[in-house]
């Protein structure tokens, strides 16, 4: 959609901020912003927070940062932070102490049955019966998601 404004101009947006960049300055390498993501998930792997709110610190915006997440690691931000929190999870769940419905809203899942459903989906079983059968002979490794 264009607009005729007169000699010279153009249409610019509602919203549009017409900056100046400089064009010596470094841009952030997006391994290293794919990195930061991965830094600020595993910061707030115990929040029940909107992935806007976590990732409001950096200064790209959301669909860019998604983009360059995808890019460099090969899954969604949102896919990362549930394997982050299954990982986590598998982790919590060697020790007996931690009942499943603890770990689960202890990592922030809405539900233990959420928290279940999402656990099966990643791992093949479901957290109890992971627990019992391999929870003891297996290592606590992360979940690669790639």
């Amino acid at each position: 959609m264009r607009r005729v404004l007169g000699a010279g101009r153009k249409f610019q947006p509602r919203g549009y901020v017409n900056e100046i960049r400089d064009p010596v300055a470094p841009r952030a390498p997006t391994a290293l912003i794919a990195e930061q993501v991965e830094r600020l998930l595993r910061a707030n792997l115990y929040r029940q927070a909107p992935l806007a709110e976590i990732l409001a610190p950096l200064p790209i915006g959301r669909r860019q940062l998604a983009r360059i997440f995808r890019d460099q690691r090969g899954t969604t931000i949102k896919r990362a932070q549930l394997a982050l929190k299954i990982a986590e999870a598998r982790t919590l769940l060697r020790n007996p102490q931690f009942s499943v419905t603890g770990v689960a809203f202890d990592l922030g899942f809405p539900s233990s049955q959420h928290f279940a459903t999402a656990f099966k989906a990643l791992i093949g079983a479901p957290p109890g019966v992971w627990r019992v059968s391999a929870g003891r002979d297996a290592p606590a490794t992360p979940v690669d998601d790639r």
